[in-house]
């Protein structure tokens, strides 16, 4: 299938270096009826805040709008932050609802989902199976430590509404060190209920999977366990005090890192290009200060920057007649709270050619397509407040088109991080909390 039209967007999510986690993210529940619940379900949510290895209190936790027939109460089980959920009988459908934690001034935003395993005709019991891991965190002191040094994986399953039981499947446990590459650490060779597994010291996340009895080729549940690093300690005081928390990380970014000048046929077109420079501290904005920009050369390409030390640092870059280089970089130094970071921005000339000889006139050609991806809320997000619609606008000749004729030419399909799986189709893609973990890029092509 040919792809006529693409274009791509990335979606930004900074947040600080904090990390919330609730004790259960979603509930299946068995139903004794065919349209509804059918009998009240209760069940507690801890939220959890990891700096480090900081154990955070949340400043405040919030639930969103609710469905009919389901309530929630906010609590506290010893020093933990509780939600107590209650479905009751008359629940009959599936749903989610939104929990905002606070932490000092940044509000995170996690989700809660739920459904319903309604009664079909009378049959062999189903079976739902359960996979526990703990802990569910594995902290690393700054000198590799692990705590604690293993994991161990219990598994479990309820026959229809039945208490769940010991179980005995497969596991397997997979690590990644760099975030996308995962390699097994253990597989079970045969069936077992419980498995303790050491922690390798280069991992930075675990994923533990319970399969079916027999083998590996049935998946039953997941869980992922983080190894979350402990930020260097300051110097013990005489009172054997605990030294200062780790600093933010910085990020500097270049708004455009590239352009590329219109020329003659040996010589730049006088013209010039502006982009602004943009500093974040964890997760908050602020000044950056450029310095002396290298690269350039008097009469031919010149750097000027406007607003320094601000949150709104722009520099423009203008070329003259006389630069005949055909590309060249400029590096800009930028200094955030006395730190300074070299950023590099490309530039190229696009030369004309030589005036070739008169072709032979040629059948006209089909008009071109394009595609332009737009964001109705922006790129970048903070602390996983994520909420933005994507549209992909198609134009022939320099006319966008109504959907009918977009349906004429193809189908728009929405590919995620380089993946070859469509995730959607058509012209709208809705993102939100938990869609983008750090930063995600969404390719949309027009096949047909």
């Amino acid at each position: 299938m040919a792809i006529k039209a693409a274009d791509q967007i990335t979606m930004a999510d900074l947040t600080d270096g904090c990390s919330v986690n609730l004790s259960m993210d979603s509930v299946s529940m068995s139903a004794t009826a065919t349209d509804k619940l059918n009998a009240q379900r209760e069940f507690d949510i801890v939220v959890s805040a990891i700096r480090g290895s900081e154990l955070l209190i949340p400043t405040a936790v919030t639930v969103g709008t609710l469905a009919t027939n389901v309530t929630a109460s906010v609590g506290t089980l010893g020093t933990a932050t509780t939600i107590h959920v209650t479905f009751a009988a008359a629940l009959a459908a599936a749903g989610s609802f939104d929990i905002e934690v606070t932490i000092g001034e940044l509000t995170y935003v996690k989700k809660f989902s739920y459904s319903i395993a309604f009664k079909g005709a009378t049959g062999t019991a189903a079976y739902q199976y359960y996979l526990y891991v703990s802990p569910s965190a594995v902290v690393k002191a700054e000198d590799g430590t692990l705590t604690p040094a293993s994991i161990t994986l219990t598994s479990k399953r309820a026959s229809g509404t039945g208490n769940p039981a010991a179980y005995s499947g497969r596991f397997k446990v997979e690590k990644t060190s760099d975030g996308s590459t995962w390699s097994a650490i253990y597989t079970s060779s045969a069936n077992e209920s419980s498995k303790s597994v050491e922690v390798p010291t280069d991992a930075k996340v675990l994923r533990c999977t319970l399969y079916l009895a027999g083998g590996t080729s049935t998946q039953l549940d997941t869980q992922s366990v983080p190894i979350v690093s402990d930020g260097p300690k300051g110097d013990t005081g005489q009172t054997g005090g605990t030294g200062a928390a780790g600093a933010d990380a910085y990020t500097v970014i270049l708004t455009n890192e590239s352009h590329t000048f219109a020329a003659g046929t040996s010589a730049a077109i006088a013209s010039s290009t502006e982009f602004n420079v943009i500093g974040y501290k964890g997760a908050t904005q602020v000044n950056t200060t450029v310095g002396t920009i290298t690269g350039t050369t008097s009469g031919k390409i010149t750097a000027t920057v406007t607003n320094n030390t601000s949150k709104t640092t722009k520099i423009t870059v203008a070329v003259t007649a006389s630069l005949t280089a055909k590309q060249g970089v400029l590096t800009i130094p930028v200094t955030v709270d006395g730190k300074t970071f070299n950023k590099q921005f490309s530039w190229s000339l696009a030369l004309t050619g030589g005036k070739g000889d008169k072709g032979d006139k040629g059948d006209a050609g089909d008009d071109a397509i394009t595609m332009v991806i737009t964001s109705s809320n922006g790129t970048i997000f903070k602390n996983t407040s994520i909420a933005s619609t994507l549209t992909a606008h198609v134009y022939q000749a320099g006319t966008e088109l109504t959907s009918t004729q977009i349906a004429a030419l193809g189908t728009i399909k929405w590919y995620k991080d380089g993946g070859s799986t469509a995730v959607a189709t058509g012209a709208s893609l809705t993102i939100s909390a938990g869609d983008v973990t750090n930063k995600a890029t969404y390719v949309a092509q027009l096949e047909g």
